[in-house]
């Protein structure tokens, strides 16, 4: 019987704050995952809105090409006169 006390007792002070400590430890960890991810959230946001100018950039690919075969054009037509 006297097994049971000493038992209960090692249970009590030593298993129950070893879970209290893993339970602090994952809460703690949980809540700072958490942050970071407000975090994260709030930056993408930014980046998202800073973002928005870039579907522009299709005409501007466009353009680009448009010019580059006038310009492929031309050198080509320089190459010839000489």
């Amino acid at each position: 019987m006297w097994l049971w006390w000493v038992y209960g007792i090692g249970v009590l002070f030593v298993v129950v704050p070893v879970v209290l400590l893993l339970a602090v430890w994952i809460v703690r960890t949980a809540l700072e995952i958490a942050r970071y991810a407000r975090d994260i959230v709030g930056d993408a946001e930014l980046l998202a809105s800073r973002l928005e100018p870039v579907t522009g950039l299709e005409r501007t690919a466009e353009l680009a090409a448009v010019a580059r075969e006038g310009t492929t054009r031309y050198v080509e037509a320089l190459g010839r006169r000489e």
